[in-house]
């Protein structure tokens, strides 16, 4: 269950309903942007450009009740794929201007050196390995501190990827976390556009919720150095191609969330049927900590030692492993991480 942002009603006749819902066969490979999260802006952006209807395959019905259930038209959108109004003598007004301006922001983008966006909620839970990853690749960081105050950023422009870290609280706390609609947005927004993400913890929860799955509290605490198990689709994947098939990463989560439509489930662990899930090419959602430090651990046994006492962990215990485990864990996380990096400055030269 997660917060809805909804747009204004829009009664406007002219707007067409259209639903293409592809066949299981199909539906991982044609399915579009599955967004029952804050449609808003892909209204917005189609009064903005004069359009009258558009269409995309989508690969859960729960859209359809969204859209039905918050009185807004049943759109969905990918990729700025619109149908343009129609001119007097039949002919497509627009299409040749939406095209140029879209192949002009992205030359726009990847003018200068890549630039990353990173959104941190608590302090103990910062960059740790993704930082030095992303600086030996060439990539610019933007470190948002969302619990210092900064502003989470309107809209992607600019950015060549996301990352968005953990935290203690919950997808579906945005009433008191207002930030989370926010995040959510730009999320949305980076979907819409088809632009890479990464999100650890908290942040794959967001990314999960983005995409319309449920995120809910599992009811128990998994905390600790916790066997994860690659899925088969891993072998294959950028990011976890080379990695054995089970290794011990840090895991500090009470909530889960089901795989997003037409998602790939990449990892799992015995109390968590999703761990590690990839969307397209290049969107990837990582419940465990691949990222942490031994600073980050000792900082998070200390600012969250409830959870320890409720979960029946040693938090001693689980800093002093820290190191070692840190260790073992060297090659998985740094191919992981590296090989995301590389992505990274390799995409945004693209």
């Amino acid at each position: 269950m997660g917060m809805v942002a909804r747009a204004p009603k829009d009664t406007t006749q002219s707007w067409r309903r259209t639903f293409q819902i592809p066949s299981s066969s199909e539906r991982c490979h044609r399915c579009a942007l599955v967004t029952p999260f804050v449609p808003a802006p892909l209204v917005e952006l189609a009064r903005r450009k004069g359009f009258l209807s558009f269409s995309a395959t989508v690969g859960d019905a729960q859209v359809r009740t969204y859209f039905r259930k918050v009185g807004l038209p049943e759109v969905v959108m990918s990729k700025a794929e619109v149908h343009p109004p129609t001119g007097a003598q039949g002919t497509m007004a627009g299409g040749e201007a939406e095209r140029e301006e879209m192949s002009g922001e992205k030359a726009t983008l990847h003018q200068d050196s890549p630039r990353v966006a990173i959104l941190q909620h608590v302090a103990p839970e910062g960059p740790g390995l993704i930082g030095p990853a992303l600086a030996s690749a060439g990539v610019s960081i933007e470190l948002v501190r969302v619990d210092e105050g900064a502003e989470v950023p309107r809209d992607g422009h600019g950015l060549s990827w996301l990352v968005v870290l953990g935290g203690p609280m919950g997808v579906y706390e945005a009433d008191q976390f207002p930030h989370l609609r926010q995040e959510l947005r730009l999320i949305e927004w980076l979907l819409l556009h088809e632009r890479p993400l990464l999100g650890v913890c908290l942040g794959s929860q967001l990314l999960a919720a983005a995409l319309g799955a449920r995120v809910y509290r599992s009811g128990r605490l998994e905390i600790g150095w916790l066997p994860v198990s690659l899925e088969p689709p891993a072998a294959d994947d950028a990011m976890f191609a080379g990695a054995p098939e089970q290794f011990a990463p840090l895991h500090w989560h009470g909530d889960v969330f089901d795989l997003p439509s037409c998602a790939v489930r990449l990892a799992r662990s015995k109390l968590t049927e999703t761990q590690a899930f990839r969307y397209r090419s290049s969107v990837w959602g990582v419940l465990f900590h691949l990222e942490a430090s031994v600073e980050q651990v000792a900082a998070m046994a200390s600012i969250f030692s409830g959870d320890l006492q409720r979960s029946g962990n040693d938090g001693r215990h689980l800093v002093e492993e820290a190191a070692s485990r840190i260790r073992s864990l060297a090659s998985v996380a740094g191919g992981a991480i590296g090989a995301w990096s590389r992505l990274v400055a390799r995409s945004a030269a693209s």
